[in-house]
C-alpha cells in the first residue's frame, strides 16, 4: 500500500472516531407495531462463525421477543444526520 493512501486511510479514521455518522435512533417492531427508542430495546447476538456475529433488538413489548425489524430518526437525530451529510460533503470537495 503506498503511503498516500495510507495516510488518507489514517486519516478518514481518525475522522469517523472524532464525527461518528448519526444512526436511527426508533425502532419499530413488526409484530406488535411498538415504535420506540432502540435504547429501550435488550440486544441478542445472531448469527454465526460462517457469517459472522452480530447484535438484534429484541422489543420489550413482545412476550417472544417480537421482530425490531425496522428502524427510523427522531426529528432530532434526523436534524443531526443531516448536518452530518452536509460536513461530509464539504469535507470531500
Amino acid at each position: 500500500m503506498d503511503l498516500k493512501l495510507r495516510k488518507w486511510m489514517s486519516e478518514m479514521a481518525e475522522f469517523r472516531l472524532r464525527d461518528p455518522q448519526p444512526l436511527p435512533d426508533i425502532a419499530i417492531c413488526s409484530e406488535c407495531g411498538w415504535r420506540g427508542p432502540s435504547s429501550e430495546c435488550e440486544t441478542e447476538e445472531d448469527g454465526d462463525w460462517e457469517t459472522g456475529y452480530y447484535d438484534v433488538h429484541v422489543c420489550p413489548k413482545c412476550e417472544d421477543g417480537g421482530c425490531i425489524d425496522n428502524y427510523d430518526m427522531s426529528p432530532e437525530q434526523l436534524k443531526n444526520r443531516t448536518a452530518w451529510d452536509k460536513r461530509e460533503e464539504a469535507r470531500k470537495k
